[in-house]
């Protein structure tokens, strides 16, 4: 035999010493208990905190505007606390889609079949109007609803004028 038929036929039997407990290992898995399908189970989700009992109080007949805007400014301090971020930016739109769990951490203190969701996906405040938000700092939005003339920077506006002293969540 010639050197390179010996070396041909030694990598053939490597190749086989390999593949053979490979291709049995392969068919012993498959072959386990047929008789049930194998179940995946998906990784645990991480909980969701969603509806605040606060964003039930939100625009009841029985408290006022400017509890309301205490009220959304709460909603934003726990979502600050829980995502340890600081709070949403944006167009109202944008801030209503986090506070109703359009964020990387599903947390959604306002649900999103509130009442005061309009079509257009915008928390309006308890005169039809969408509220106004403007980011102060990374802890605080000025809120500010138009008021019962509904319209913006007028002197019937209500704007949250202080910082929230406390949040419903207890960590």
């Amino acid at each position: 035999m010639s050197t390179k038929t010996l070396l041909i036929l030694t990598v053939l039997v490597i190749i086989i010493i390999v593949i053979k407990p490979w291709r049995t290992k392969t068919e012993s898995t498959q072959n386990t208990d047929t008789s049930s399908p194998q179940e995946t189970v998906d990784p645990p989700k991480r909980p969701t905190y969603s509806s605040s009992p606060l964003a039930d109080e939100l625009h009841t007949p029985d408290s006022n505007a400017p509890r309301d805007l205490e009220i959304i400014q709460t909603l934003l301090t726990d979502y600050r606390l829980i995502t340890k971020h600081g709070n949403p930016s944006g167009t109202n739109q944008e801030i209503t889609s986090v506070l109703t769990g359009n964020n990387r951490f599903r947390i959604a203190p306002l649900p999103r079949t509130h009442q005061n969701i309009s079509e257009k996906g915008e928390l309006l405040d308890r005169f039809g109007s969408p509220y106004i938000f403007h980011n102060l700092s990374a802890d605080f939005i000025e809120i500010r609803s138009c008021g019962p003339d509904k319209k913006a920077r007028t002197d019937d506006d209500i704007i949250n004028s202080s910082l929230p002293e406390h949040s419903t969540l207890r960590l």
